[in-house]
């Protein structure tokens, strides 16, 4: 019987991954705050029969070293910089055709709606090839950027990261299969009785939907 090897390649949106001084190598080519560079990248991965491309992300610079910021940016910690991995993957969309499209994002910064409503719109775009890495952060920078004095604590972020899945997942299957019409001719955009009201009373999150944004290509990202 044969076996099949699934690739994905790692990356970051900035200009180290895990060597701290790969910016610096005479080999190293190309900018990361040029589009160019990652469609460069995303051909050679797909040519090179990848299914999936992945961006991981952290969202403050880190100040672990010394407690200070300025080790990090004067030498290119990897946390230093690092662009918004999401607006990356919508311009790659373009550039590819079969390669998948994951990103991570924070289920301690970020609301449910925003998550549902950016991962649907790149599955849209893309076609069916979204993927969402779930992390719930881990520095208290990160925390501080914005507005807390500290990051939660680790079984707090966790269960808020239960359930704000629970919440993107309804906002995902609110619309149900079919409910987009576009009808011209009876004038009918969408058939209201295959959309699912969303009443969440949780913990954490009060959410009334549906989604804004039909049913995507896959019911929800990966």
């Amino acid at each position: 019987m044969s076996r099949q090897i699934h690739l994905s390649a790692f990356l970051l949106s900035g200009p180290v991954v895990h060597s701290h001084a790969v910016w610096r190598h005479p080999e190293t080519v190309g900018n990361y705050l040029d589009p160019e560079y990652y469609a460069r990248v995303a051909k050679v991965v797909e040519e090179g029969l990848f299914d999936f491309l992945f961006f991981a992300d952290r969202l403050a610079v880190g100040d672990q070293m010394g407690g200070s910021r300025e080790f990090a940016l004067r030498y290119g910690a990897q946390d230093a910089t690092r662009l918004d991995p999401l607006p990356i993957l919508s311009y790659l969309v373009g550039k590819t055709s079969k390669l998948g499209l994951g990103a991570t994002r924070s289920t301690t910064y970020y609301e449910p709606a925003h998550i549902a409503r950016e991962f649907a719109t790149l599955d849209h775009l893309s076609k069916g090839r979204a993927a969402w890495n779930i992390v719930t952060s881990m520095n208290d920078s990160e925390g501080r950027l914005f507005g807390k004095d500290k990051h939660l604590e680790h079984d707090l972020r966790y269960d808020r990261a239960d359930e704000f899945v629970e919440v993107a997942l309804k906002l995902w299957n609110s619309w149900g299969n079919g409910a987009l019409k576009l009808d011209r001719k009876s004038g009918v955009l969408a058939d209201p009785e295959l959309i699912r009201s969303v009443q969440h009373q949780g913990e954490w999150f009060r959410v009334e939907g549906p989604l804004n944004i039909p049913r995507t290509p896959q019911g929800r990202p990966v």
